[in-house]
């Protein structure tokens, strides 16, 4: 994992990289391969992975709209959105078993919400049928221990996903944006621009980072990974992490095909 302490000076030619290898993706993607052959033994992961990552390049997209309209704090849910897609995306296709397990963790989620509904309202006797059916409880790692697998330094992912949480959830940052305070803390003064302020310290880096990331799990799955290099140059040029698989804190988990050799 890249060492991402750089001096202020540094920080916007950082960003107009993260940017520009965003761009470079979306731009990749705009034209969709046709077909698309994945050999037998990826087929299971791709099946998950593809929606998975096409949903966080579309996230991108939607935050790179955002940001050249002026509004990159409003952009940043689209980049948590992103991120946390292609994470997980990485997480199943490193994972022996990893598909099938968040298939079945999210049919379980299905059915506990078709149960909550039937708490305030009749539910049809298939939906019944389906609640009260023995299932799978689908069990699955926190996406922080999905985070932490990965990289040198603890908590280093998911601490930068949660920052992107302040533009999701109500907090003091979307306050602070909107509120203009005098030195003795009175307001002063109202904003109805939160991103007048400018965009959250680490959005470029997750915006790059999430569609390099989610491209490259995509292109890997399939038989023909010319465009997988592709992602890779776009990713170095970037100063941007890519492929996790020598960063694992865990490395028996993984399929193995995809394992480092000697274990």
């Amino acid at each position: 994992m890249h060492d991402r302490r750089v001096d202020d000076n540094d920080v916007e030619d950082l960003n107009r990289g993260y940017l520009l290898a965003a761009r470079g993706v979306l731009e990749m993607f705009k034209v969709q391969r046709a077909p698309i052959v994945v050999d037998p033994e990826d087929e299971i992961p791709f099946r998950v992975c593809y929606p998975l990552t096409m949903y966080a390049l579309n996230q991108d997209a939607a935050a790179v709209l955002l940001h050249d309209n002026g509004a990159p704090y409003s952009a940043t849910v689209n980049v948590r959105v992103a991120f946390e897609h292609a994470i997980w995306a990485e997480w199943v296709r490193l994972t022996e078993g990893g598909p099938e397990r968040v298939v079945s963790h999210w049919r379980a989620n299905n059915v506990t919400a078709a149960g909550d509904l039937g708490a305030w309202t009749k539910l049809p006797p298939d939906l019944v049928d389906m609640v009260n059916a023995p299932r799978d409880a689908g069990e699955r790692p926190s996406f922080q221990v999905v985070c932490d697998r990965f990289g040198s330094k603890k908590k280093m992912i998911y601490s930068v996903y949660r920052s992107m949480n302040t533009a999701v959830h109500p907090s003091l940052e979307t306050l602070r944006r909107h509120l203009h305070f005098d030195v003795e803390g009175t307001i002063a003064g109202l904003s109805g621009d939160a991103s007048a302020a400018g965009s959250p310290a680490d959005f470029y880096w997750v915006l790059g980072w999430s569609a390099v990331l989610a491209a490259y799990v995509q292109e890997t799955l399939q038989h023909d990974r010319g465009r997988a290099e592709q992602v890779r140059e776009l990713a170095r040029r970037g100063g941007l992490p890519l492929d996790l698989a020598g960063e694992d804190n865990t490395p028996d988990l993984q399929p193995p095909r995809q394992r480092p050799q000697g274990l």
